[in-house]
């Protein structure tokens, strides 16, 4: 189990890097598609709210 989840602690950020240091743009692409996932699902939340 503790191997398990120090493999993902090692293996996970480093590919994150990785993404973000070798590809910037589809890096920036993947933020900006965050940011805008995260926008919708505020106005959706509002809109029930």
């Amino acid at each position: 189990d503790y191997s398990y989840l120090e493999g993902t602690l090692w293996t996970v950020p480093l590919v994150y890097i990785k993404i973000i240091l070798f590809y910037p743009l589809s890096g920036a692409f993947m933020i900006s598609f965050i940011i805008m996932m995260v926008n919708v699902f505020m106005g959706v939340a509002r809109l029930f709210t």
